[in-house]
């Protein structure tokens, strides 16, 4: 976010994290980058979700970033709020396996919020098959990866059918989405 507003980009940009690492992303934030205007979004209490709502996020020239929980997006409270009328420049979303499953409610109303671009970071992206990938693949590229039919095909492990040819493939397009960290 400080490079972008280095580089005369500003905001919004929106932050999804799970609640136990809400204070941390916030703290962070503003530590890092003193000048970036962070709000912290989140409550329990009807009221003062709406408080929110109607005093935080109704001016989006008002903040730079706002952290909010996988709790908040989802709510009915936040559904047809600012959060998913606002056109965020930047979507982060912490823990972004989160959405691995495309029937669940935090995958769909995390699909609702317009953003310009959009970053996951995930220390485990799949845990039980390759369709999940995809549907990673999907929230952050609609128009590439629109269908997963054919994808799923192609990696049904479950047949012991592997397209070898696609799997080579598969790793090479990866490396164009994915930054990965080695210990």
């Amino acid at each position: 976010f400080a490079h972008l507003r280095a580089q005369g980009r500003h905001g919004p940009h929106l932050v999804i994290v799970p609640l136990s690492v809400l204070t941390s992303w916030v703290v962070e934030l503003r530590r890092f980058c003193p000048v970036l205007r962070v709000v912290r979004l989140h409550s329990g209490d009807a009221r003062e979700r709406e408080r929110l709502r109607r005093e935080v996020l109704s001016d989006a020239n008002a903040f730079d970033v706002c952290v909010t929980t996988y709790d908040m997006v989802t709510s009915a409270s936040m559904r047809h709020s600012p959060l998913t009328r606002l056109r965020w420049r930047c979507l982060v979303r912490d823990e972004g396996h989160k959405i691995k499953n495309e029937k669940t409610d935090t995958h769909e109303a995390v699909a609702r919020v317009p953003c310009v671009h959009k970053l996951l970071l995930t220390g485990t992206p799949l845990q039980n098959n390759l369709h999940e990938l995809w549907v990673l693949l999907h929230f952050l590229f609609p128009d590439v990866f629109t269908h997963s039919a054919a994808f799923d095909d192609c990696f049904d492990l479950a047949r012991s059918k592997v397209d070898e040819a696609m799997l080579d493939r598969a790793h090479h397009l990866l490396r164009l989405f994915c930054l990965r960290r080695l210990k």
